[in-house]
């Protein structure tokens, strides 16, 4: 089935709680989720997976949330390589074989040097 249909078909799922693998792939995420790549969370929707992961790892809440709960701009999530801005935002519902990807954006580094 193409993109096409596969965002009919996840627009017709209902959410339901489910358990989905939530990928972390750096470094920092997994020092604050006792090393582990994939945490198993409940969820019928993305917002109610992260809410999972949150309750499991609270520790993770200053790094992934703002003041007001809202997830910080430069954390990005996928479900299934596709990047939940372009699917129904934390609103999309999930599956049991859906896996969530949580990547945080990386900035930062130095200045290029100025020639001579």
């Amino acid at each position: 089935m193409g993109a096409a249909g596969d965002w009919l078909e996840r627009k017709a799922r209902s959410p339901r709680e489910v358990t989905v693998p939530v990928v972390r792939l750096t470094a920092l995420m997994r020092s604050y989720t006792n090393g582990q790549t994939l945490v198993a969370v409940n969820g019928g929707t993305v917002r109610a997976a992260v809410d999972d992961l949150l309750r499991q790892f609270p520790v993770l809440r200053p790094h992934l949330c703002n003041a007001k709960g809202e997830l910080r701009p430069f954390v990005n999530l996928f479900v299934n390589q596709e990047n939940i801005k372009t699917l129904d935002g934390m609103d999309t519902v999930l599956s049991e074989q859906d896996q969530v990807l949580l990547m945080p954006s990386i900035s930062g580094g130095s200045q290029p040097r100025s020639k001579k």
